[in-house]
């Protein structure tokens, strides 16, 4: 979700008693297949991989679209090659889409992890997260986190439909 006030937002998760960590600087590179369609980009079935710098290590994620854009099932293992995992997943016909730089700082809310980012070229910006069984049901689960989110000073309104990278290829796109 879009903060329109970040001291506000940190302000109301100190009065929970959060501590945030301290920031990490997080580089992703996130690919699409070349033969998949850019309409199909963001539907259900869509598969996007990143692979992700954090520090010294690189994350690789396969996350694949379920309902809705903040509804995925999400797969991640830690990579010895940030360089040759580039070339394999080209070599695989998966293309650069956008690449996405921010700093991070986490948190808990309760049973929720709560990231705090500052999101090259798009803002500040508050994601809550809640692991659950793949047969969860997403609505009630994203009302849950809006709910939350409300309760923190966070409008509904400012709820992004679309991830940092979709984001970042829009703003890109009008640039």
């Amino acid at each position: 979700m879009r903060l329109d006030n970040r001291p506000a937002f940190e302000a109301a998760l100190a009065s929970r008693g959060v501590k945030l960590g301290g920031s990490v600087g997080q580089h992703d590179t996130i690919y699409v297949h070349r033969d998949e369609p850019i309409e199909r980009q963001g539907t259900e079935g869509h598969i996007a991989l990143r692979l992700r710098r954090e520090g010294d290590r690189t994350i690789f994620t396969c996350k694949k679209q379920c309902s809705n854009e903040s509804d995925k099932i999400e797969h991640e293992t830690v990579v010895e090659s940030r360089e040759e995992m580039d070339k394999i997943l080209r070599e695989l016909g998966w293309i650069v889409f956008v690449e996405v730089k921010k700093e991070r700082h986490k948190g808990k809310v309760g049973e929720y992890e709560v990231c705090l980012d500052e999101v090259a070229g798009l803002g500040s910006f508050a994601e809550l997260e809640k692991i659950c069984a793949d047969d969860a049901n997403p609505v009630a689960i994203q009302k849950e986190l809006l709910d939350i989110m409300e309760e923190l000073g966070v409008p509904r309104e400012n709820r992004q439909h679309f991830g940092y990278d979709r984001l970042m290829l829009r703003k890109n796109s009008k640039d």
